[in-house]
C-alpha cells in the first residue's frame, strides 16, 4: 500500500528515543537552529523521500548503532550538520551543499553503494573510521586525532586550498589516513606551497609518516598518495635490489605517490621517526630491466620530533613507489706517506674521517705487517721485506653500512743516506766539504752563516770566527730526503802562502793572505837585497809580481815578506819567504 507524503517542519529540539527514526516517501525539513536528535538509527528511504537539513541532525549510538542510512533513491540536501555515532550508509542521493558530517562514534564505516560527496567531513570520537567505498570532500577533511582507513578505496579532496586537509599534530597522537593496496588519499593543488598528506597506519605498528608535496608553480596538479606499513619486498619491490650508491632501503614502510595530472616540478618531503634508524636519501623503485631502487637525492635534511628528507624538483613519479634509503658511505681518505724512504721504521696511516663506533678493515701489501691499530682508523705498518704496493681500507659504520674502499699506492725507496766531512786542513775559515752520501740526486748545503750551495762538494770561506752548524740535505728522484749535520769551529787568523805563479794563466796569479777576524793588515815585500818591491795596508791586498816603483815584472826568485795584523783581541806579526815562479 502506497504511503502518504507527510511534511515535518521542525523548529525546535526534538529528541527521539526510538530504536529507529524512519520515513518513506516523506519530505522532512530541519530548519535553521533546529535539532533532530535520535538515540538510534535515522533512515530515509524511497522515491520522492526528501530530507533537507538546515539545522542539526544527531544519530546517537543508543538503542541502535546510530547509523545514518539513505536507501531506495531517497534524496538528502541542505547546509546543516550531521553528527553520527554509527555508520554512514549511502544507497541513494546525498547532496552536501555546504553541510558538515561529523563521525563522532567509535569504529564507524562510510559505506553503501552510492559515493558520498561531502562538503566538510570531520572525524572525532574514538576508534577508526573506515571507508568501504570511494568518497569525496569538496571543502575540508578534518581528521583531528583519528584514523581514516581509506583501505583499498579513494578519498578525494577537490578543494585546492592547502588547508583543505587538517589533523591534530600532537606528537604520536596525530590524525592520519591509512591505505591498503591501491587505496589513495587524493588532493587537488593549484598553489606553489606545501600540501600535507597525513599518512599513517595502525596495522601491526602504529605509525604516522606524512608526505609533503610543494609544486614549483601554481599550475594545477592532482596527486594520490598511499602508505604501506610493511617491507616493500612483500609487494614485489625487493629492498635488497638497489644501486651501488645505496647501503640499504627502509625495511619498515614505503609510500606510493601518483601524479594524476600536472607537469611542473614538485618538492617532495618524507618523514620518519628516528627510532627507525637513520636515512639520508629518498629512493624510487625502477621497473624492469633495472628492477631496483635508485637514489633520488637529498637537498635538505631536518629533524624535530620527526626526521625529514626533502628533494627538490621531482618530475617523474612513474613508477610510483618511494622509500627512504641510506647511502653507502664514501670511501675513507687514507692519510700517510705514499713514498717511504725509511722502511725500516714503523709508518702510520689514518682513515679519514674517523667515525665513532665504526670498524675499519685494512689490507696492506704482502710481506708487510700491521703492528697496531687493527680494526681502528689508525694503523702502524712494519714494512719488513715488503716491496710496497696498495693499501686499502673500508668502514662498517654503526648503521651496518660498508663504505666504498679507499685506496692509496705506497712506494718504498730504501738506501738514501746523507753523509759528509771536511777534508784537508781548513785554514782560517776556508773549508772543503767532501760528500759521502749514498743514492742522492740533489744536494742542499746550509753552512750556518746564511750561505748555501747546491754543489756536490763545495768549498766555503767563513768571514768571521765562531761555531757553525753545517747541514747537508740530500734528495733522490722520488722525493726522499736524508739529512746529516756537523759542527765546525772557525778560529781567527791569517793564511799565508809561500809560493805563487804570476804568469797570467788565472791560477795562483797573485800573492794574498786570507784572514778571518782581522780588522787591520799591512804587508811589506822585499827582494834578497833588501829593496822594497811591494807594500799595502789593505785587508784584501793582492801582489801580482810587479815592482811597485816602476810597474815592471820582477824576476823569479825568493822574496821576503813582513805582515802585521790586528784583531779585536790580538796583534800579529809574520816574517817569511816567498817563492815567485813564472
Amino acid at each position: 500500500m502506497r504511503g502518504l507524503a507527510v511534511i515535518f517542519f521542525i523548529f525546535f529540539t526534538w529528541t527521539c528515543d526510538a530504536q529507529q527514526l524512519f520515513w518513506n516517501q516523506a519530505q522532512v525539513f530541519v530548519s535553521d537552529a533546529a535539532l533532530l536528535h535520535v538515540n538510534g538509527n535515522i533512515e530515509s528511504s524511497g522515491v520522492n523521500t526528501i530530507l533537507e537539513n538546515r539545522g542539526d541532525i544527531v544519530a546517537r549510538n543508543g538503542t541502535q548503532n546510530g547509523n545514518f542510512v539513505l536507501n531506495n533513491r531517497a534524496f538528502v540536501n541542505g547546509n546543516g550538520i550531521y553528527s553520527i555515532e554509527g555508520d554512514w550508509i549511502n544507497n541513494a542521493d546525498f547532496i552536501s551543499d555546504s553541510s558538515q558530517v561529523i563521525l563522532e562514534g567509535d569504529n564507524e564505516f562510510i559505506t553503501g553503494d552510492s559515493i558520498s560527496k561531502y562538503y566538510d567531513l570531520e572525524l572525532s570520537g574514538t576508534g577508526i573510521k573506515t571507508q568501504q567505498i570511494d568518497a569525496y570532500v569538496a571543502h575540508r577533511l578534518q581528521l583531528n586525532d583519528r584514523e581514516l582507513a581509506i583501505d583499498s578505496f579513494a578519498m578525494t579532496i577537490t578543494n585546492p586550498a592547502p588547508n583543505a586537509v587538517l589533523n591534530d599534530t600532537t606528537f604520536l597522537s596525530e590524525g592520519f589516513a591509512s591505505t591498503l593496496n591501491e587505496g589513495r588519499l587524493i588532493r587537488t593543488m593549484n598553489r606553489d606551497t606545501v600540501y600535507l598528506f597525513p599518512m599513517g597506519s595502525s596495522v601491526s605498528t602504529w605509525r604516522y609518516r606524512a608526505v609533503e608535496l610543494e609544486p614549483a608553480t601554481a599550475l594545477g596538479h592532482v596527486f594520490a598518495v598511499g602508505f604501506n606499513n610493511y617491507n616493500a619486498t612483500i609487494d614485489g619491490f625487493p629492498i635488497s635490489n638497489h644501486d651501488s650508491t645505496i647501503c640499504k632501503i627502509n625495511d619498515l614502510f614505503y609510500h606510493n605517490i601518483d601524479l594524476l595530472s600536472g607537469t611542473t616540478p614538485v618538492n617532495l618531503k618524507m618523514f620518519y621517526h628516528p627510532i627507525e634508524g637513520f636515512f639520508n636519501q629518498i629512493s624510487q623503485w625502477q621497473d624492469a630491466p633495472l628492477s631496483r631502487w635508485d637514489t633520488l637525492g637529498n637537498d635538505l635534511q631536518t629533524q624535530l620530533n620527526y626526521a625529514a628528507i626533502e628533494i627538490n624538483g621531482v618530475t617523474d613519479f612513474n613508477p610510483n613507489s618511494f622509500s627512504l634509503a641510506l647511502l653507502t658511505p664514501d670511501a675513507p681518505l687514507i692519510l700517510g706517506d705514499t713514498v717511504v724512504c725509511e722502511p725500516e721504521i714503523l709508518w702510520s696511516y689514518q682513515a679519514d674521517p674517523e667515525n665513532t663506533g665504526s670498524i675499519y678493515y685494512w689490507e696492506i701489501p704482502m710481506d708487510g705487517l700491521i703492528t697496531a691499530g687493527g680494526g681502528t682508523s689508525i694503523i702502524d705498518i712494519d714494512w719488513l721485506t715488503s716491496a710496497g704496493g696498495l693499501i686499502s681500507v673500508y668502514e662498517v659504520d654503526t648503521n651496518g653500512c660498508q663504505s666504498f674502499s679507499g685506496i692509496t699506492q705506497v712506494s718504498l725507496f730504501p738506501g738514501l743516506s746523507a753523509n759528509f766531512d771536511t777534508v784537508g786542513n781548513p785554514l782560517y775559515g776556508v773549508f772543503e766539504f767532501e760528500n759521502y752520501s749514498i743514492g742522492a740526486d740533489a744536494y742542499y748545503w746550509d753552512f750556518g752563516d746564511g750561505n748555501f750551495s747546491n754543489e756536490e762538494n763545495p768549498v766555503h770561506t767563513y768571514s768571521l770566527p765562531g761555531l757553525y752548524e753545517v747541514q747537508l740535505t740530500v734528495e733522490n728522484s722520488y722525493g726522499c730526503t736524508s739529512i746529516s749535520t756537523i759542527l765546525l769551529e772557525v778560529d781567527e787568523g791569517i793564511n799565508i802562502p809561500n809560493v805563487f805563479t804570476p804568469n797570467g794563466d788565472g791560477n795562483n796569479d797573485t800573492f794574498y793572505a786570507n784572514s778571518i777576524g782581522i780588522t787591520d793588515k799591512s804587508v811589506l815585500i822585499i827582494n834578497r837585497w833588501g829593496k822594497e818591491v811591494y807594500s799595502s795596508t789593505k785587508l784584501d791586498f793582492a801582489w801580482d809580481g810587479t815592482n811597485i816603483w816602476n810597474g815592471k815584472a820582477v824576476s823569479e826568485g825568493t822574496y821576503f815578506y813582513i805582515i802585521t795584523a790586528e784583531s779585536a783581541t790580538k796583534s800579529y806579526r809574520f816574517n817569511g819567504s816567498l817563492m815567485l815562479h813564472r
